[in-house]
């Protein structure tokens, strides 16, 4: 019987504190520890699903939403009249288990997107929103070794494109319980060893950057 991968640390860490934030706020941008302000979820949600074809909306595209959370971004898109053939796959057990009892018509998986095995499964996007903004008490070295692993993942999964954020070093004060990039240094990174038809969206509020990058 082929034995399941343990979860990775920083995975690890991540699960316990987003389990303990969803536990405190539920279903909410406090939830997700993006702060009692619902704007900016919106604004990464809308981010987000801008890498998705829009004159294709009413066809069904398949998207992979890493660190899925409650699930918050699917019910979204539903809203906003995008069909999407979701799958949603995170850590966070209380989580999951909310989204699958309370978001409908998508699929939810409880486990660490870098060691689940999707046996041969692609998306047409994957998308990763906030996980790399976050390293809690890793260090930097650490967390530049599991953001590369988690973005090359992602671009070998997806048939497309795929977007994530990171916050970005062009701000007066470093949490240091975040996890900066320079934009450049990023942009270069994933020229050089993803593809050549890359964008970043440095332009919106938030202390952070959008990057997407297509097949």
């Amino acid at each position: 019987m082929k034995q399941k991968p343990s979860i990775n640390p920083i995975s690890s860490i991540l699960k316990n504190h987003y389990e303990k934030s969803f536990e405190k706020f539920g279903p909410s941008s406090a939830g997700v520890d993006w702060g009692q302000d619902k704007t900016r979820m919106l604004i990464r949600y809308n981010n987000m699903l801008d890498l998705v074809e829009k004159p294709q909306a009413r066809k069904k595209q398949s998207l992979l939403d890493v660190g899925c959370g409650f699930g918050g971004l699917a019910a979204y898109a539903r809203q906003k009249d995008i069909a999407l053939n979701y799958t949603g796959i995170d850590v966070a057990t209380n989580m999951i288990r909310w989204a699958k009892k309370n978001i409908k018509q998508s699929k939810f998986i409880e486990d660490d997107f870098l060691a689940h095995d999707f046996s041969g499964a692609t998306y047409d996007y994957i998308i990763c929103n906030g996980i790399l903004t976050q390293k809690l008490d890793c260090s930097l070295r650490e967390m530049d070794v599991f953001a590369k692993a988690l973005i090359h993942k992602m671009y070998s999964l997806c048939k497309k494109g795929i977007a994530f954020n990171i916050m970005t070093t062009y701000v007066n004060f470093f949490a240091p319980n975040l996890y900066y990039k320079h934009p450049a240094e990023l942009l270069s990174y994933c020229l050089s060893e993803l593809s050549t038809k890359v964008k970043i969206d440095h332009a919106y509020g938030l202390y952070e950057f959008t990057v997407y990058v297509y097949r």
